[in-house]
This record gives C-alpha cells, sequence and structure tokens, in this order.
C-alpha cells in the first residue's frame, strides 16, 4: 500500500503513530500481517507492505482508510517468483 496523507491528517500529525496502530490492528483483526512500514520521501508519504488473506479485504482496508479522510492510499499486488515462474516458463 502506498499512501499519502490528506490535509486533514497533516493538520493533526501528532497522533499519526495512534493511526498506524490503529491501522495496523484493523489489519490484524481481517487475518492480514503487516510486513513493513516506513515513511517515504518523493511522491508518497508512506508505505505499508501487508499479507492479507484475498483482495476483498484489501478492498476493504482500502474503503476504511479512504472513509476515515486521513489517507489516499494505491493498493499493488504483488506477486511472488512462485507464482510467475510456472507462467513465465510456459511463455
Amino acid at each position: 500500500v502506498l499512501g499519502n496523507f490528506t490535509e486533514k491528517a497533516l493538520a493533526d500529525l501528532k497522533t499519526a503513530d495512534e493511526m498506524g496502530k490503529g491501522a495496523q490492528a484493523a489489519i490484524a483483526a481481517m487475518g492480514g500481517t503487516v510486513l513493513y512500514d516506513a515513511t517515504l520521501f518523493g511522491q508518497y508519504d508512506y508505505i505499508v507492505v501487508v499479507e492479507l488473506p484475498g483482495d476483498e479485504a484489501a478492498l476493504e482496508i482500502a474503503l476504511r482508510a479512504a472513509g476515515t479522510g486521513m489517507f489516499r492510499t494505491q493498493i499493488l499486488k504483488a506477486f511472488p517468483d512462485a507464482v510467475t515462474d510456472p507462467i513465465l516458463a510456459r511463455l
């Protein structure tokens, strides 16, 4: 998940740690795991690498984040080599 803070979030950055913990709790409640998170320079403000039980969970996370008015997210789906290697071998 690549994301940006909205003006609403930037107005209250002191709660950023609290927001992050809330997001991690929501992800865990859905059966997901946060593998990595970091603050970024550049086009995006943060990155969170998560494992989720499916695309529906990713959609729910995105909608929940958007509903707070605090974040704009872009979710990218990654395919591990174990998935892509057999496909590439068939090409």
